[in-house]
C-alpha cells in the first residue's frame, strides 16, 4: 500500500490564512495602476507577486514531501566455504580440495540462479565472491573463525539471506565459539560436514610451557605438550633447541596407554636478551601432515644476582611464609625490616644504602602507626625511580602513612578500619591471562585458583586507579561483592601488586598442605606460584625505560597482520607527542623493511606491518625529536612457524551438528548432500520479507524551488518596467 504526505512545521490553517492575505493584499495592489492596465494584465501581474510570495512564505514553514510504499524481498541462501589450510589436506582416505568441488557440483550450487545465491570464502575473514567457480577456492587461509558467518547472518538485510550453507571441517581456532552466536540467530545453516571425522594419524607439538623470565646461570624447566593420535606404539624424538642450537633431546614411547607426552628439559641461559625456545619433533612417514611438528616460544633473560627489600608492619604467618619463598629464588639476595611495636626494627634498620641497591619491595602489614616518616620517606623516594612493589595488607595498617606510598600502588584508599572479616577470592575471566595466574596456560588454571580457601579482609575500601586491573574480586557465601581483593598495575613502566587482604599463608596451609596431607601429591601449590608469578612478573622491564618498542607477540601466522608499538616518554616521564619513530625489520632470509610508526596520542606510536614472508625477525628502532635522536630499542618475533590450521585436523562433526540443530537447519556429510537447496526452500522460514521503504524530500531545502521564487519576481519586474508602471 502506497501513500503520500505533505507536511509543514506549522499549522495548515495558520498557512492558509496567510495565503488568502497574501492573494488578497496581491489583488488590492493592482486594483488600481498609474498607468490603467487592461484587466488581463492586473490579473498577471497580480498572479505574478501572488505566487511569488506564497511560495517564499511556504519555504518558510519547511515542508517535507513523505512517500510510503510497500516492496516485497525475495529470500535468498548465503553459502559460506571454508577456504582455510586445513580444507586443502589430502591423506591417504581423503582428498579435502576435491572433496569440497565435489560438493559444490553435487548440491548444485554454481548452477543455481545468482538471485538466489551469494557465495563467500572464508578463514580469518570473509569475503564475497562475485562470478564464483571451482577455481576461486584458494584453500590458503592461516586461521578459521566460524563466528564471523554466523554474524554475518544475524543482520536481517535487504538481501533477506533466510538460510544459510556452511561448507566446513568445523574446526576453528580464532574468535568466539560460533555454538554462542548461533543462540541469537533467527535463519537455519545449513551444514556439510568435508574431511575425516574418525581419528587421524598426526603427531603436534601443542605448546612450549616456560617462564618468561629467566636468570643467567639459573636453571629453569621448559615443558612440551605433545599430543599424538592414530597411534598406539612407535617412538618419538623431541629435539629442544635455543636460537637454533640443539640443547636438549628426548626419547618418548607410544603405547595404547601413553599416546600424550608432556616432556621436561632443563635450560641454562648463557646470555642475557631474548631467547627462541623451539621444540622439534621428527616426523612420521604416514602422518596427515607434518607441518604441526614445531612450536617455539620466547624467554626473556635478565642478568643474575637481584635483591628484594621486605619491610613487614610486625612479625606474621604472611611474613614468615612469603619469606619461605623469597629464599628459594635462586641468584637473589633478600633483605628483611621487620618493625618492632615501636619505631625500631629486628635487627638491622634500613638505610639510604640498601634500598638503592633494591630491585624490589615487598610490604607485608606495612606501614603501621609507629614507622618513621623518614623511613616512609626514603622508601618513597625508592619507587619513584620506578621500582616495582607487592603490597598485602593488614589490620595494623596505618592509613595517612601509606596515603603517601599510594602514587605508587594501584589503589587510592577511601577509608579503613581494623575491623576483619572472611572473605574468597573471585577471580575474575577478563584476568584469566595475566601472568600472575599462569599455571598450565591452560583454560583450567582459573578454575583452580577459584579453589583457594578464604581469607581475612579489613574494611579497607578503595577506588582503583585507571591504570590497574583487577585480578580478583571477593565474596561471602559465593555472593560476589564489589571491593576488590587483588590488583595489578603498570604505569610509566613501573609495577605494582596489591592483595587487600592478610592471612594469604591460609592458601598454602589450608589448600596444598591440606592436600598433601590427604595424599594428593599431585594437587598445584598456588600459593607458592602465585608468589613466584608476581615476582618474574614485577621483574620484567625493570629498569626505566623511557623507549618502549615491541611488537604485539611474539609469534604470528603467515599472513597475519604484524603490530609494532612503542610508547616515548622524555626524562620525566612526560609523553612525547610528536617524535619520530622508525623501525627497520630484518629476515632471516633476507627480507628487510623500513616502517614509520603513527603517532596515537599520549606517547604512544603504532602501525601495522602486511605481507611479511615466513622466517625469523629481528627489529632496531630508533627515535627522533626533530633531527635529534634520543633513544633506541630492539627485539624479536617470528612468522609462519605457528600454524593454527595443523592443530586439529579431525572434522569437528559435533560441531556442525550442532550449528544446524540449534539454528533449525540440518547436518550433511557429502555424499548426502544434493538435496540441500530443495531441503532448505522446504523450510517454514524461507520466505519472502515484506518491506516499507519511507522517502523524505526537505522541499524547502531544493535550489529550483528558491530559482522559482527569484523567477517570478524578475518576470513581475520586467512585466511592470515593460508595462510603464510607476
Amino acid at each position: 500500500m502506497n501513500s503520500f504526505n505533505l507536511g509543514i512545521n506549522g499549522s495548515w490553517i495558520f498557512v492558509i490564512l496567510l495565503a488568502l492575505i497574501i492573494i488578497g493584499l496581491s489583488i488590492y495592489y493592482y486594483r488600481f495602476t498609474v498607468p490603467q492596465l487592461s484587466r488581463w494584465k492586473k490579473i498577471l501581474l497580480t498572479t505574478l507577486r501572488a505566487s511569488s510570495l506564497a511560495l517564499l512564505m511556504f519555504i518558510l514553514f519547511e515542508p517535507i514531501f513523505t512517500s510510503i510504499f510497500g516492496d516485497v524481498i525475495k529470500p535468498k541462501i548465503a553459502v559460506f566455504i571454508d577456504n582455510s589450510l586445513s580444507s586443502g589436506i589430502k591423506d591417504a582416505k581423503i582428498d579435502r580440495n576435491k572433496q569440497i568441488k565435489d560438493v559444490i557440483e553435487a548440491t548444485g550450487i554454481l548452477k543455481e540462479d545468482p538471485e538466489l545465491l551469494s557465495t563467500y570464502l572464508f578463514d580469518r575473514d570473509i569475503f564475497e565472491v562475485i562470478n564464483f567457480n571451482k577455481d576461486s577456492l584458494k584453500l590458503n587461509g592461516q586461521a578459521t573463525d566460524i563466528s564471523k558467518v554466523i554474524r554475518r547472518l544475524i543482520p536481517n538485510n535487504d538481501k533477506n539471506y533466510r538460510a544459510g550453507i556452511l561448507i566446513s571441517d568445523g574446526s576453528f581456532n580464532t574468535g568466539n565459539n560460533p555454538l554462542y552466536d548461533v543462540t541469537v540467530l533467527d535463519k537455519p545453516i545449513y551444514t556439510i560436514g568435508i574431511g575425516d571425522s574418525s581419528i587421524v594419524k598426526d603427531i603436534s607439538v601443542e605448546s612450549i610451557l616456560a617462564n618468561e623470565i629467566a636468570y643467567l646461570g639459573d636453571e629453569v624447566p621448559i615443558n612440551v605438550a605433545i599430543k599424538t593420535s592414530g597411534y598406539s606404539s612407535g617412538v618419538i624424538n623431541v629435539n629442544l633447541y635455543e636460537n637454533n642450537k640443539l640443547i636438549g633431546t628426548k626419547e618418548l614411547q607410544i603405547s595404547s596407554n601413553n599416546q600424550d607426552f608432556n616432556p621436561s628439559f632443563e635450560y641454562k641461559p648463557t646470555t642475557e636478551g631474548d631467547h627462541k625456545i623451539t621444540a622439534k619433533i621428527k616426523a612420521f612417514d604416514d602422518e596427515i601432515t607434518n607441518k604441526n611438528n614445531n612450536n617455539s616460544d620466547y624467554i626473556k633473560v635478565l642478568k643474575n644476582k637481584r635483591k628484594i627489600v621486605v619491610f613487614a608492619g610486625s612479625p606474621s604467618p604472611d611474613l614468615s611464609f612469603i619469606g619461605n619463598i623469597l629464599k628459594l629464588e635462586k641468584n637473589v639476595e633478600i633483605k628483611t625490616y621487620t618493625q618492632k611495636s615501636g619505631a625500631e626494627f629486628y635487627g638491622d634498620s634500613p638505610n639510604q644504602i640498601a634500598l638503592t641497591e633494591a630491585e624490589m619491595f615487598f610490604l607485608i602489614g606495612f606501614p603501621i602507626s609507629s614507622t618513621p616518616d623518614g623511613i616512609i620517606q626514603m622508601l618513597k623516594n625508592e619507587l619513584s625511580n620506578g621500582k616495582p612493589v607487592f603490597f598485602v595488607s593488614s589490620s595494623a595498617i596505618n592509613y595517612s602513612k601509606l596515603a603517601q606510598l599510594e602514587p605508587y600502588l594501584p589503589f587510592t584508599t577511601i577509608s579503613g578500619n581494623a575491623n576483619e572479616f572472611i572473605v574468597a577470592p573471585d577471580f575474575s575471566v577478563s584476568a584469566s591471562s595475566h601472568p600472575l595466574l599462569r599455571i598450565s596456560g591452560s583454560d583450567k588454571d582459573l578454575d583452580l585458583w577459584n579453589t583457594l580457601p578464604p581469607i581475612i579482609k579489613t574494611e579497607h575500601f578503595v577506588t582503583i586507579k585507571q591504570e590497574s586491573e583487577k585480578i580478583a574480586g571477593s565474596k561471602i557465601n559465593n555472593v560476589p561483592l564489589k571491593d576488590p581483593l587483588i590488583l595489578s598495575r603498570v604505569f610509566q613502566n613501573q609495577k605494582s601488586i596489591a592483595i587487600l587482604a592478610s592471612g594469604i599463608f591460609r592458601w598454602k596451609l589450608m589448600g596444598y598442605a591440606q592436600e598433601v596431607s590427604k595424599g594428593n601429591t599431585s594437587a598445584p601449590d598456588l600459593f607458592t606460584t602465585f608468589i613466584q608469578n608476581s615476582i618474574r612478573w614485577l621483574s620484567v622491564d625493570r629498569q626505566n625505560k623511557n623507549i618502549t618498542i615491541k611488537t604485539t607477540k611474539k609469534q604470528y601466522t603467515s599472513g597475519e597482520k604484524v603490530g609494532v608499538t612503542a610508547q616515548i616518554y622524555d626524562a620525566s616521564y612526560i609523553p612525547i607527542e610528536d617524535a619520530t619513530v622508525k623501525v627497520k625489520l630484518n629476515s632471516d632470509k633476507g627480507i628487510k623493511r623500513d616502517i614509520v610508526l603513527n603517532s596515537i596520542g599520549n606517547g604512544r606510536y603504532y602501525t601495522d606491518v602486511e605481507g611479511l614472508g615466513e622466517g625469523e625477525y629481528s627489529f632496531n628502532g630508533e627515535v627522533f625529536k626533530g633531527s635529534l635522536k634520543i633513544g633506541s630499542d630492539a627485539g624479536r618475533f617470528s612468522v609462519g612457524e605457528i600454524v593454527l590450521e595443523y592443530q586439529n585436523l579431525s572434522m569437528n562433526a559435533q560441531l556442525l551438528r550442532d550449528l544446524a540443530e540449534q539454528s533449525g537447519g540440518k547436518f550433511y556429510m557429502p555424499n548426502n548432500s544434493s538435496n540441500i537447496i530443495k531441503d532448505i526452500k522446504a523450510n517454514k522460514k524461507f520466505k519472502e520479507r515484506s518491506i516499507t521503504i519511507r522517502k523524505e524530500f526537505a522541499l524547502w531545502n531544493l535550489w529550483w524551488i528558491l530559482g522559482l521564487v527569484i523567477l517570478l519576481l524578475a518576470a513581475e519586474w520586467a512585466l511592470r518596467k515593460r508595462y510603464g508602471l510607476i
